[in-house]
């Protein structure tokens, strides 16, 4: 007989998942053997999951709701994890980047130089868009190793093509460390056109249904597929955990329909440039409470960058771009900016 229960949902049924979670708080790292470090053989599993259940104050608590009150509790009922808690020392850098791929190779040559540098330019906070599963390792390396630099998890559009369902175990249990703060960079990219238009919609659906599942916020990509993504996103449910609309470039119309659903919109250097008409009207319409800002690093550069590599350093530009078209102040967008990225992300 076909099991019709979806793939995420059948993860998260799984015992597979209690015994990644308690191998995933011994690890010190994710490196290359990632994936052998979270398996085990029939009864190594059955052991771990019942060493695990013995410290839960609720038995019957699911495997997503075991995930959910580890990350709320930062382990206060869970001995057996060792996560690192990291402190605001950024008081005075009140810049919030929602979106950019430090783990992109272009930074492979002076990534440390840079972030150093981003920090400096008052940046306080980095969402780092996880876009493949090697992506999402770096990434959470990333954000273990850097105070100000939080992750996702997740596989682009560009990627699913050869995205199986022991994926979606592996990123499940990534979830465990708690600077994981969503999912993404999900979607659909009917542009590139990398994957069949239905393998697309199948794994973003599967995504959509993980995020939902773990209670964390979407990082979603859509790029020519505007239907289709707000048509899937709504059918699952997407806008109970919330989420942001990576580098928006839909209608005005479309914008108000996902701020009508509690979603952000994340605006970035295409702002700046002297043809963006379109997202120059989001811009005036919107709240400034329903926006991000982003660089998508190193991609997207704002004028006067344009064509060069981008870092979070660039901001500035987009902030001040914002301020103009609304007519405030750039400290009151990037204040308010900065309140919208903690409230989405829950820092």
């Amino acid at each position: 007989m076909t099991n019709s229960t979806p793939i995420a949902g059948r993860i998260v049924n799984s015992y597979w998942v209690l015994a990644a979670l308690l191998i995933l708080g011994l690890l010190s790292g994710c490196g290359n053997r990632f994936e052998e470090q979270l398996r085990g053989t029939h009864q190594q599993v059955k052991t771990n999951i019942d060493h695990l259940k013995t410290q839960l104050d609720n038995k019957q608590l699911t495997n997503a709701l075991l995930i959910k009150k580890y990350r709320r509790d930062r382990c206060v009922h869970f001995a057996v994890f060792a996560v690192t808690i990291f402190e605001d020392e950024g008081s005075d850098n009140m810049i919030f980047e929602s979106h950019a791929h430090y783990d992109d190779e272009q930074f492979g040559s002076d990534r440390e130089a840079i972030l150093k540098k981003v920090r400096d330019s008052g940046v306080g906070c980095i969402i780092n868009a996880a876009s493949s599963m090697n992506s999402s390792r770096i990434s959470l390396e990333l954000a273990k190793s850097h105070e100000i630099i939080y992750t996702s998890v997740g596989v682009h559009p560009h990627d699913v093509q050869d995205m199986k369902e022991s994926d979606l175990e592996i990123l499940l249990a990534m979830t465990a460390f708690d600077k994981v703060v969503a999912i993404g960079e999900i979607g659909l990219d009917y542009y590139y056109d990398t994957a069949p238009r239905e393998i697309q919609k199948l794994w973003f659906r599967e995504q959509i249904k993980l995020a939902v599942d773990l209670d964390l916020p979407v990082i979603i990509h859509s790029r020519e597929a505007a239907q289709d993504t707000f048509d899937i996103l709504h059918e699952g449910n997407a806008h109970s955990v919330g989420g942001v609309i990576h580098c928006f470039s839909g209608s005005v119309e479309m914008a108000k329909r996902y701020v009508d659903l509690g979603y952000y919109l994340g605006i970035g250097g295409v702002v700046t440039f002297k043809n963006a008409k379109k997202i120059t009207q989001v811009v005036e319409v919107i709240p400034l409470d329903r926006l991000l800002i982003e660089t998508d690093a190193p991609y997207l550069a704002p004028v006067p960058y344009r064509g060069k590599r981008n870092d979070s350093s660039h901001l500035a530009e987009v902030i001040a771009k914002i301020a103009e078209i609304k007519g405030i102040t750039p400290e009151e967008v990037e204040k308010v900016t900065w309140e919208n990225g903690q409230r989405l992300f829950r820092l």
